[in-house]
């Protein structure tokens, strides 16, 4: 194999784990985004005080909402303290 098609072959293997990278941070922002709403809203009220930010905060409340009347954040909170549960038990 020649040199030209080693650093092909290693181009390639990185993108292909940069794609399989950037899918999982795409896949957990989003699960966050639906089961952990209630940490957009805190974020969003610590952002500086600004036109936009007032629009994200808005923004952000409707999704929370949305989130809410769906129980998305119910499981959220299940499984929170499902894992909490856990960290109280001993072996």
């Amino acid at each position: 194999m020649s040199t030209q098609e080693q650093a092909t072959e290693i181009r390639d293997s990185t993108m292909q784990r940069v794609r399989q990278t950037l899918v999982i941070l795409l896949a957990t922002t989003l699960l966050l985004a639906i089961f952990q709403s209630e940490g957009l809203v805190s974020w969003s009220y610590d952002l500086p005080p600004n036109a936009f930010t007032e629009t994200v905060v808005s923004v952000v409340q409707s999704w929370n909402e949305l989130m809410r009347s769906i129980g998305a954040t119910d499981v959220g909170e299940s499984v929170g303290d499902f894992i909490l549960s856990l960290r109280d038990l001993t072996f």
